[in-house]
């Protein structure tokens, strides 16, 4: 795939879910290609950021937010489908996307909220992207969710806070160093075994051969 504009390097997503600073969202889009999924126009509004495309089947954008999203962004690309579909507007945003050539992808506003089930559909959406050699990450303050498939990430000594690792296939086999817990042998996707590991002020990395894993950082 070939990238419409060289200017562009990488995508975002905004979805209609909470973002706990909304000050992110201006410093995440500089330089990116940036999709509004459905109601997440309404960060973009709240941010003054302008969207490239808005994407979605609408249904949480009423008539009002409609005539303000256009009000304040004239000529704004829309891609309006309809509800009865198969992929959520994220993964709608996400396919195009890779249609464009982009294999580096941030979620914004794809975390937690009323309606948790967007977020395990995120989630999975992560992790069938990753294995088709496309990395999402969904961010918000304070946390970052990622997936790994048959690589290995290494992390300075400068990293804090929280580490979490769950093997999202049946098995994966992972080597954890250099953080407080560490560990070799196998995760299951039955069972958290990584949960709430810790850096410690010196080099670390995650390895997995053999599966995929979603990586939890939290400070």
């Amino acid at each position: 795939m070939i990238m419409e504009s060289s200017k562009y390097k990488k995508a975002v997503i905004i979805c209609a879910g909470p973002v706990k600073d909304p000050g992110i969202i201006a410093d995440v889009c500089k330089g990116c290609y940036v999709m509004a999924a459905d109601g997440g126009i309404r960060h973009c509004l709240a941010a003054n950021v302008r969207p490239d495309i808005w994407v979605g089947d609408m249904d949480s954008a009423d008539g009002s937010l409609q005539e303000e999203a256009v009000k304040a962004f004239p000529d704004l690309e829309t891609l309006t489908c309809s509800p009865i579909k198969d992929d959520t507007d994220a993964c709608l945003c996400a396919k195009l996307a890779a249609e464009k050539g982009y294999k580096t992808i941030t979620v914004l506003g794809g975390i937690g909220g009323k309606r948790i089930e967007h977020m395990l559909a995120n989630i999975q959406m992560m992790h069938g992207f990753k294995e088709d050699g496309t990395d999402i990450v969904m961010m918000d303050a304070g946390t970052k969710m990622y997936c790994l498939h048959n690589e290995e990430r290494c992390f300075d000594e400068n990293e804090e806070g929280f580490i979490s690792v769950f093997s999202l296939t049946d098995i994966s086999k992972v080597s954890i160093k250099g953080l407080f817990y560490e560990y070799e042998g196998e995760l299951k996707n039955s069972f958290a075994l990584g949960i709430s590991n810790e850096f410690c002020g010196r080099k670390a990395s995650i390895a997995v051969n053999g599966g995929t894993l979603l990586i939890v950082q939290s400070r």
